[in-house]
Formats: structure tokens, sequence, C-alpha cells
């Protein structure tokens, strides 16, 4: 997943020098904040809002859900003279995404699995972050870095049953980003 961190990141770095990479940049950031599946934000239209909020029927589980749209979304629409940016398919999306966290710096070293062309299957070992992104990681940041809203928010947004247990297969922060945590909140008091 991408903290808070890599995300601004991501906001700040400007892509306009490069059209594809802009538009990848709009559409990642609009998964990132919604946490809908690629399948479902890249099929997002103007249609889709209503009263500050997107309401999509999503197409794996179709369930209904409503999302409100979040002030960088809203940034990007405005930007885009109140339409959503192109569209673009997910194997190309996937391949820019890895590119602006490559140009992002989201490089630190991460355990995960990558593609290994000469021996045809998924190489375990430790890989600088930006190797690892997919589409998915839209999903999986909303729900981490989300987590701290009450479950039920949460599993709305995200279209999870009341009782599932996604809270836990999602996030995915460490032992050591939950300590910074603490620390932070004992600063503040």
């Amino acid at each position: 997943y991408l903290n808070e961190a890599e995300i601004q990141k991501i906001i700040d770095k400007d892509f306009s020098y490069d059209y594809e990479l802009n538009v990848a940049k709009q559409n990642f950031l609009i998964g990132l904040f919604t946490g809908l599946r690629i399948s479902d934000f890249l099929k997002l239209d103007t249609s889709n809002i209503s009263d500050g909020n997107f309401t999509i029927k999503t197409t794996k589980t179709k369930a209904k859900v409503v999302i409100p749209i979040h002030p960088q979304v809203e940034k990007i629409i405005n930007d885009n003279f109140g339409c959503l940016p192109q569209k673009i398919s997910s194997s190309e999306f996937n391949k820019q995404i890895k590119i602006i966290c490559q140009l992002c710096e989201i490089d630190n070293l991460v355990y995960g699995k990558v593609f290994d062309k000469k021996l045809k299957r998924k190489k375990v070992s430790y890989y600088k972050k930006y190797l690892l992104i997919s589409s998915h990681v839209c999903r999986r940041s909303f729900a981490t870095n989300f987590s701290g809203v009450e479950k039920e928010v949460l599993n709305s947004v995200l279209g999870w049953s009341k009782t599932s247990k996604m809270h836990a297969h999602y996030n995915k922060k460490s032992q050591v980003e939950y300590a910074a945590i603490m620390k932070s909140q004992w600063k503040q008091q």
C-alpha cells in the first residue's frame, strides 16, 4: 500500500510535461481516494456524481456504493473542466503507475513478488516498492489509510458486508507504523 506521505509525493509531482503520465496520475489519485477496484474507477463518469458523492454499482460484487468525493478528486474534476480524466486500459494504467512511483522516488525496499521472465513465474524477494505497484494498491491504500474511521463507514464505502473481516485483510500498516502513530498521539497530549 501507499502511505499518506507517498500519496502526497504523487500529488505534488508535476506531470504536465507528459500527457499520458498526467492522465495516469489523475486516474491513480481517483483510485487512491475512492478505494474502488480498477474495473470500477476507470468507468466512472459525471453521471456517477450526485450531491458531492460518487454512486456506483460495483462490477465484481454488484454492490451499490456511495463514496464522498475527496477534495483531491474534486480538484482533478475542476482541472478537467468538470469532467473526469480520459480513461486508459488497465494494463497501460499498471505500467504508468510504476513509472509515476519511480519518478516520485517511492523506492524503499519491500518484500514481494515480481514476475521473472526467464523463470516464467513470480519470484519472491526484496524489490524497490515501485516495482510492486499495481492497480490494487489503490484499494489497499484506501482501506489502510482510512482504517481509523468506523468499521461500518469503511464497510459501506468499500462495499463490504457488515460482518466482513476485510479490515484485517486490507490493513497493511506495520508494527513500526503503529508505534509511530502512538508516539505522535502521545506528543499531542
